[in-house]
């Protein structure tokens, strides 16, 4: 039995299921990707248990075959290939024979008949489309401020609700949080949908999901997500938890307004950041009329200092940011000018970026 590829069909799909194919799991084929052909169509899977990924590639072979090779082994021969090069791949029982032009490697398959799939049926409840484009900027607008290997451990992914035709996406590491919406296609079983997708699912996903007008299909069960694009089937389990009320952290009594240009600012923190503590990574804001000191030092009694123009006609403030919290808003911030919304140094800030309906919020540090 054989099946011809080219190089270049098959070389994307194995790229994106290597972070999910695990190396270093206990059962061994995990650590595999599983070729399932049948009616001329090659699906290649990989799964983790969790998150489960899928790629359909048009081959001609009416043989129903069954493979599971090392991920890590198939990619690298694979990329090892020239470009546009056609790949048979010659079965014969669990010994797979891979010829290129003038290479040749042999593989072997473990068992592919127990390989762990998840059920694809998840019990919809509810289910949304939109382009790709726009799916790809809702999470960038919100990923970075997920948990990461948090105890509490809803916070270690993204929190959707689904309410209509709206959908927002809320993240938070307990320090910071970030919220977006945006108007969607939706189908709701029930009246409203509430789902805390993993930070891995929420990672894997922006890392295969392209930047086009096609559109994904996102469907959300009790325990299990499933998207769907192009050639694609992504599957990922749930986090099981509550997650906090977002709206009772959004500040409501932030009148102190200071506007300054996102460069100049992202520029001064950058600047300034370089002799901040590596530690904590603080940053002052000493804040007066129309004008921003930004400070910083380390345990070594090294100093920085940077000075710029803003808008801001209130009372003088000092107040003090991890700077790479505020380096993350502005990078995903649409509006040229970034409006912080103060109260006073021991309250959260507030960022608004109207145009993209989203909100920042990040805690001040004791300064």
């Amino acid at each position: 039995m054989n099946f011809v590829l080219n190089r270049d069909d098959l070389l994307k799909p194995l790229q994106s299921m290597l972070s999910v194919a695990n190396s270093k799991s206990t059962m061994p084929l995990l650590s595999c990707i599983l070729f399932d052909i049948d009616n001329n169509n090659l699906k290649i899977t990989a799964s983790d248990l969790d998150t489960e990924i899928s790629c359909n590639i048009a081959v001609s072979c009416n043989t129903s075959i069954k493979l599971a090779l090392n991920a890590d082994k198939i990619y690298n021969i694979v990329r090892s290939l020239n470009e546009n090069s056609m790949i048979d791949f010659r079965v014969n029982e669990n010994k797979v024979t891979i010829v290129s032009n003038n290479s040749t490697f042999n593989l072997i398959s473990l068992n592919a008949d127990n390989y762990p799939l998840i059920d694809s049926n998840i019990n919809e409840q509810a289910s949304f489309d939109l382009s790709q484009q726009d799916f790809h900027h809702i999470i960038s607008k919100v990923d970075f401020s997920m948990a990461n290997d948090d105890t509490r451990y809803f916070l270690n992914g993204m929190f959707w609700e689904i309410n209509a035709n709206l959908l927002r996406a809320v993240s938070t590491d307990g320090h910071r949080m970030s919220i977006t919406e945006a108007i969607i296609d939706s189908k709701v079983l029930d009246s409203a949908s509430q789902s805390i997708i993993p930070k891995k699912a929420i990672l894997e996903l922006k890392k295969i999901v392209g930047k086009t007008e096609e559109n994904i299909k996102i469907c959300l069960g009790k325990n299990y997500l499933k998207a769907i694009f192009g050639n694609y089937a992504f599957i990922s389990k749930l986090i099981d938890g509550r997650y906090p009320d977002y709206q009772k952290v959004i500040p409501k009594n932030n009148t102190k307004l200071l506007a300054v240009d996102k460069q100049f600012f992202k520029n001064s923190l950058l600047r300034t950041s370089i002799l901040a503590n590596d530690k904590y990574k603080g940053v002052r804001l000493n804040i007066s009329q129309n004008q921003l000191l930004l400070s910083a030092n380390n345990p070594d009694n090294e100093k920085a200092e940077d000075k710029i123009e803003v808008q801001y006609n209130d009372q003088a403030m000092e107040i003090c940011f991890n700077y790479k919290y505020l380096l993350d808003i502005i990078n995903v911030l649409s509006e040229e000018t970034m409006t912080i919304y103060l109260d006073n140094p021991n309250m959260s800030a507030l960022v608004k970026d109207e145009k993209d309906n989203s909100l920042f919020i990040i805690m001040p540090m004791k300064i």
